[in-house]
């Protein structure tokens, strides 16, 4: 499916209407799902979805297959529009206590897709297996970081920790996630 979404996106980014509606009809139930699962109401959450895929037509040259899935970009896109929502309503740190709106689920589901490289599959099992080795604190601070896009000062919400605690977890998780990737 990603070959596939990764496809499409790069013909929108070229103007290509027909591939931006097929794109479309590939993800947003997926993204529609999340969405509603994030913000419990399907209005709002149609609403992130149809801004999301705006930013997603507008955007779509800046995306770089290189640095993440064509789905993982869009969510994290969806995902940021229902942030906005919830930031304007005021349930934003509600939010961030609840660990049933990780988005990690949503991004580290098993990929059926036959077209997967194996390189890709073995890069993930061995980050995921470094990223077990950091421990709780410095594994959970990561992922709200770099999958999930919260700013530090989000995180320490989230975490109930200091900012300079948050970052430095964060500093020395990415500091051992590097060398355990070396190895």
């Amino acid at each position: 499916m990603d070959a596939e979404l990764d496809k499409l996106l790069k013909e929108t980014a070229m103007g290509n209407q027909l591939s931006f509606k097929k794109l479309y009809d590939m993800i947003s139930p997926k993204v529609l799902a999340f969405l509603m699962q994030m913000l419990g109401d399907r209005h709002f959450a149609e609403d992130a979805l149809q801004d999301a895929m705006v930013q997603v037509w507008r955007n779509a040259s800046k995306y770089d297959e290189s640095k993440a899935r064509a789905s993982t970009w869009i969510v994290g896109i969806a995902r940021n529009r229902a942030l906005d929502q919830l930031r304007k309503t005021g349930r934003f740190k509600e939010v961030l206590r609840d660990e049933q709106y990780n988005i990690g689920g949503v991004l580290y589901r098993e990929n059926t897709d036959e077209t997967e490289e194996p390189l890709s599959d073995m890069t993930s099992g061995r980050l995921m297996h470094c990223m077990e080795e950091l421990g709780d604190n410095p594994t959970a601070c990561i992922q709200l970081a770099y999958v999930n896009g919260f700013t530090f000062q989000e995180i320490a919400i989230s975490q109930q920790q200091s900012l300079s605690t948050v970052k430095s977890w964060v500093r020395r998780g990415l500091q051992k996630l590097r060398e355990c990737m070396q190895r």
